[in-house]
């Protein structure tokens, strides 16, 4: 398979809404936007393992980044949750 075909296979693929939010999970469960990567007392098999699924998933996010850019924005925008704003305190008259 040449990269033109595996591009255009991840495009159809980040074409449909329910592939993209199955793609956002695996980032997500594979560490990708964990900003702590190191975790305290984790024993250096369990690093390894975190470290390797992550690579895994970084993997995913640049073929999805190269073939596809509008489509991950759309992955995103479709998967990050805003911090709804903070409702004013309503005193009803007392």
């Amino acid at each position: 398979m040449t990269q033109e075909q595996f591009d255009a296979g991840v495009r159809h693929m980040l074409a449909d809404v329910f592939a993209r939010a199955y793609v956002w999970r695996v980032l997500t469960e594979c560490g990708v936007f964990e900003t702590n990567i190191h975790r305290v007392g984790m024993q250096a098999a369990d690093l390894a393992h975190h470290f390797g699924a992550r690579e895994f998933g970084m993997r995913i996010m640049n073929d999805a980044l190269r073939a596809a850019p509008e489509l991950y924005i759309t992955m995103v925008k479709e998967n990050v949750t805003r911090t709804p704003p903070k409702q004013e305190d309503s005193h009803d008259g007392e």
